[in-house]
């Protein structure tokens, strides 16, 4: 841990502040004295000041620029932590998962953030993902097509391609996507991953706010926690939304515990995505 210690020497020694720390969970710092970041591992960066900064917006946007490069160091701090605990933490949050979605009616619930191209959560335990620019790009190319995309559930559900659609309009590289999308026996799971990519594009391109899509081939909720991550609910047919959130509110404080357990995940070295980037 002595490159982490080194890391909090330089923050505390570049913001010439009194030290520096690094926090998980809880509530935000308030206090004029403290400057504080999140990184993208979920840590919170916090530099201590003898008084309240003057320059604050200074030192903000260079702990913010420092933050950013603390991603190596958050897998020197995953080494660290005993690798059964780890495995618990992970676990207990999938059940907790997959207990919520069984209540709910829900097909799937998540949790992710703003950006990794991981799950942190997921109530199947695959932790698999479609890129949200890769989900994004065959939505629309399939929608220009003349194929929406309550069609395009149907034909994964099983069903053919709608009489007089359009194939020739399709992206190149959306032909080939879709016939994979379509090909048997993977259509029903293919249209659960396709509302799984969809309802988290739409959450990562929202305001980190409560969120309800009751409409479309993804309905979902989902809710923010710890300043970072979403707790999304994708559903395959309709859904009461009260009762959803009232589930999602109540689990919310436990789905923030486990989160927080885990260490930072290393997209490069085990995360599963199944990419549909064209080619």
């Amino acid at each position: 841990m002595n490159e982490v210690l080194k890391f909090l020497e330089l923050c505390a020694s570049e913001l010439g502040g009194a030290d520096a720390k690094l926090e998980i969970g809880g509530a935000d710092p308030d206090d004029a004295r403290l400057v504080w970041s999140m990184t993208k591992a979920g840590f919170r960066l916090v530099v201590r000041f003898v008084d309240a900064p003057r320059d604050r917006e200074l030192k903000q946007e260079r702990l913010d620029a420092l933050a950013g490069t603390f991603e190596e160091l958050g897998r020197v701090i995953s080494e660290a932590l005993p690798r059964e605990a780890i495995s618990s933490a992970r676990r207990e949050l999938g059940d907790l998962l997959r207990d919520l979605a069984r209540r709910v009616g829900a097909e799937r619930a998540v949790v992710v953030d703003g950006t990794s191209p991981v799950f942190f959560g997921d109530s199947h335990g695959a932790g698999q993902l479609f890129e949200a620019a890769d989900a994004a790009f065959i939505a629309r190319s399939i929608e220009h097509s003349g194929l929406s995309l309550d069609d395009l559930a149907q034909v994964l559900d099983g069903e053919e391609l709608p009489d007089g659609l359009d194939v020739k309009s399709l992206d190149p590289g959306a032909i080939g996507q879709l016939a994979e999308l379509t090909a048997p026996p993977l259509g029903v799971a293919r249209a659960a991953e396709l509302r799984l990519a969809l309802a988290v594009a739409d959450v990562r391109a929202a305001p980190a706010e409560a969120r309800q899509v009751r409409d479309g081939v993804a309905p979902h909720i989902s809710r923010p926690f710890a300043s970072l991550y979403r707790a999304v609910l994708i559903f395959a047919k309709p859904f009461s939304e009260m009762h959803a959130d009232g589930h999602l509110v109540r689990a919310l404080p436990l789905i923030e515990q486990k989160t927080l357990a885990l260490p930072p995940e290393d997209p490069k070295g085990g995360a599963k995505i199944q990419r549909l980037r064209p080619t």
